[in-house]
């Protein structure tokens, strides 16, 4: 194993969501300092779909795929301290790849949606849903098809781009000016052949590799003239099951292992990993986020809804969040 000191974090404190079956979500705290979990807080959403999945939290707000015609597709958007959501107007064709995201530069939140195209089934047409506009969705380009014809969407967000990997192929869509980007791909990587998810952990872009042997993470990095892509090796392990969340303020890194729902702290200088929680069964554990009072409205959502407030105690020492 090898770790680097690799995060720039202020506070020894992180915040997850995550869900149980998909359906209810809940908001928890890891304290380094302590080296545990908060008790879980549960999130009333209050959304009409039948099913979500979280597409990405992002300057603290949380984004949701929802099922379609059993297509999943950018769907609901909500902040759950100020208690607003709003719902995207439906996407028409058959969606493959989502992402979201935000512009600092400019203050603005946009959703992405690139589906197969009727007119032409060689491209993908990319669509961008920018919070507040009034615009809804707009077409912004295409897209080879055969880079999306997967139902895999493992989207993430960092520094202004989203970044997918499909078959092999890592690439990016700038939010700013909204062109699409290949990405070189590590040197030897997927060699065996792996599975590879994108992550990011602290401020750097990842790209994890996973084979019958255990899995590495390379980190991307890019030079002095910002052009030429490097990626390092940073860690390996030989747990196949597991995969990375986020690296705490002193180095260390915080896994999930899927098999077993359990979530491990892997120290820079130890020899193995310690676990720290577990979350039960139907545990899927989700995305870093922050809760904060950015507000829909306050962007030009016109449209912005309220959630129903309700706090009650929950069993097992779990509690339900409102906020008012």
């Amino acid at each position: 194993m090898h770790l680097n000191h690799l995060n720039a974090l202020d506070s020894g404190k992180l915040s997850f969501i995550y869900s149980h079956y998909g359906k209810q979500y809940y908001f928890t705290e890891y304290d380094e300092n302590l080296n545990s979990f908060s008790r879980p807080t549960r999130i009333n959403l209050r959304h009409p779909f039948q099913n979500l999945y979280i597409l990405g939290s992002c300057n603290r707000l949380i984004c949701f795929n929802a099922c379609y015609d059993n297509i999943y597709q950018p769907a609901y958007i909500c902040n759950p301290i100020t208690r607003e959501f709003i719902l995207f107007p439906k996407v028409e064709g058959k969606q493959f790849l989502t992402g979201f995201g935000y512009i600092p530069s400019t203050n603005e939140y946009k959703v992405v949606s690139i589906c197969s195209s009727k007119r032409d089934p060689n491209f993908g047409i990319i669509q961008t849903y920018t919070i507040g506009s009034g615009i809804g969705w707009r077409n912004v380009g295409k897209m080879d098809y055969d880079l999306i014809s997967t139902r895999q969407n493992n989207a993430v967000f960092l520094n202004g781009s989203i970044y997918w990997v499909i078959q092999g192929t890592i690439f990016s869509l700038d939010l700013a000016d909204e062109e699409v980007r290949i990405i070189p791909s590590p040197p030897q990587a997927g060699n065996p052949p792996s599975t590879v998810r994108m992550r990011v952990l602290g401020d750097f872009l990842c790209a994890c590799y996973t084979n019958d042997h255990g899995w590495d993470l390379w980190f991307f990095k890019k030079n002095i003239n910002n052009h030429d892509v490097i990626w390092n090796k940073e860690f390996s392990d030989h747990h196949i099951d597991v995969r990375p969340i986020t690296f705490t303020k002193s180095g260390g890194l915080l896994c999930y292992d899927y098999r077993d729902n359990r979530v491990f702290r892997y120290a820079p200088k130890a020899s193995s990993p310690r676990m720290l929680v577990n979350f039960g069964e139907n545990f899927q554990f989700g995305e870093p986020h922050r809760n904060t009072l950015v507000s829909l409205k306050a962007l030009g959502e016109d449209k912005t809804k309220l959630m129903a407030s309700d706090e009650r105690a929950r069993s097992g020492g779990e509690t339900e969040s409102r906020a008012s």
